[in-house]
């Protein structure tokens, strides 16, 4: 969904969505807090470059950031999976 001309809107237009695995708004006008997530378990990439999400990391569920735990519950060893968080601005910095 990048470069589109939503209303300016916080994410919380996509918690009904909580089975997302990747979520690319860039070049968007959303902004606030990435906490609208916090219940996106199987969320695997996130694109927010260009807009004005600047907080919420803290929400993102835990095995967003913990590689060894997925693989591990797939029973896999000596492999990695990747997690992508595009962003800019405040988030970045972050």
């Amino acid at each position: 969904m990048n470069n589109n001309k939503f209303p300016a809107q916080d994410l919380s237009c996509f918690t009904p969505f909580i089975n997302l695995e990747r979520l690319c708004i860039v070049n968007n006008p959303f902004y606030g807090s990435l906490k609208p997530l916090r219940d996106f378990t199987y969320l695997k990439e996130i694109g927010i470059a260009n807009t004005d999400v600047d907080s919420g990391l803290e929400y993102l569920p835990e095995n967003f950031f913990n590689f060894n735990a997925t693989a591990s519950d797939l029973g896999l060893t000596g492999a990695y999976f990747k997690r992508k968080l595009y962003c800019t601005g405040n988030l970045l910095n972050n």
